[in-house]
């Protein structure tokens, strides 16, 4: 689930779908602006000036590990990257381990 969850009206529910149709064992990876970074900010500011962004609710990567633990799936690991506004421009950026800098987040998580 790709920039998904800002978009869906109830984005527990679409966990709860992806987790259904998952193996035991099967991954669910979300992907997502991460709504405490620098980008998240800039989304939001967005909101009052666009049609499309007034439309999307940002999560932070916490509350996206809280929605997966709540339909029975287990975060495993998460990858960020766009750490700061200017290395949003650089051609490449390696991922990191983690979840609460980045502008974007990586989530992986196993079906229970």
């Amino acid at each position: 689930m790709i920039v998904t969850l800002c978009f869906v009206e109830n984005p527990v529910s679409a966990m709860k779908e992806a987790g259904r149709v998952l193996k035991r064992g099967g991954r669910l990876i979300v992907g997502e602006i991460n709504k405490d970074s620098w980008l998240g900010q800039f989304y939001e500011d967005k909101r009052n000036k666009s049609e499309f962004y007034e439309l999307a609710t940002f999560y932070s990567s916490n509350e996206i590990i809280e929605m997966l633990d709540r339909v029975g799936i287990r975060y495993l690991e998460s990858y960020h990257t766009l750490m700061s506004q200017s290395t949003a421009h650089e051609m490449l950026e390696e991922p990191e381990k983690g979840l609460d800098k980045g502008g974007f987040v990586v989530i992986a998580g196993v079906k229970n």
